[in-house]
Formats: C-alpha cells, sequence, structure tokens
C-alpha cells in the first residue's frame, strides 16, 4: 500500500467503464493499492454520472454506491468543509466543486489525492500531492 489517497469521482467512474479497459484496470489498481477514502460531495457526483451519463439502472448505481463505501473511508461534506474549500479556491485558483474534494481530502488527513482533472503534481498547503494515476501507472510500484 502506497499511503492514504483520496479518490476522485473521476477514477469510480472509471472503475465501472465498459469501453476503456486500461483505465477501469488502473482504477481497479488504485482501488486495491491504496488507502481510499471518498467523500458524500464524490457518492453524489459517481450517483449522477452513472445514473444520466451511464445509464445504468438506479439499482445497480446503488450497490456500487455499497461497494464504494465498503472499499474507501467516507468523509462527510460539512460547513466547515465548504468554509475550508472557499479559502482553497482562492488561495489555489480552483472551482468550489474541486476545492471541496481538496478540503475532504485535507481533512481526512491523505497524502495523495488520485484525480484525472486536477494538475498533476501540484501540492496543496505542502501536505496534499494531486496526483493522475493515469499518467503515472509507476505510482504502485
Amino acid at each position: 500500500m502506497r499511503g492514504k489517497a483520496f479518490i476522485d469521482t473521476n477514477v469510480l467512474v472509471y472503475l465501472q467503464s465498459a469501453t476503456d479497459a486500461g483505465k477501469r484496470d488502473v482504477s481497479r489498481r488504485a482501488i486495491d493499492a491504496l488507502d481510499c477514502v471518498c467523500s458524500t460531495q464524490v457518492l453524489s457526483e459517481l450517483a449522477n454520472v452513472l445514473v444520466r451519463k451511464a445509464k445504468i439502472p438506479h439499482d445497480r448505481v446503488g450497490e456500487i454506491i455499497d461497494g464504494t463505501v465498503q472499499a474507501c473511508d467516507l468523509a462527510v461534506v460539512t460547513h466547515a468543509t465548504v468554509q475550508n474549500a472557499l479559502r482553497i479556491a482562492k488561495e489555489n485558483v480552483l472551482g468550489v466543486y474541486d476545492s471541496l474534494i481538496v478540503a475532504s481530502a485535507l481533512e481526512s488527513g491523505c497524502e495523495y489525492l488520485v484525480s484525472e482533472d486536477l494538475t498533476d503534481g501540484q501540492r496543496i498547503e505542502g501536505k496534499l500531492t494531486i496526483v493522475n494515476v493515469y499518467a503515472h501507472p509507476e505510482f504502485f510500484d
């Protein structure tokens, strides 16, 4: 295991991909190799994408959400998380939703934020490193 890592929504979406076996496999490796954390925001985003874009039936999405919570610790987005996210957004020129992910990762004590959507290698507050595992498959070595 490489360390405690917050898993962004895109990684969990790729885990369900029927068309991109490469990213699906890397996502599975990430979930298996890391001490994973996701947030209530990530679960909501995942459910939305799987139902609306992937057209997965609601019951199956519920099962996927249950499996995600079994594989990852769950961080609850609170009022304090939102306030922290607003500060992070301003200081790091990030969108509010991305900053909520960052704030949740920091509050959870994660070393890494695994995401394809944020800037690979960026360090936030000297504590959190963003890693695009699709660009760095050696991350698991």
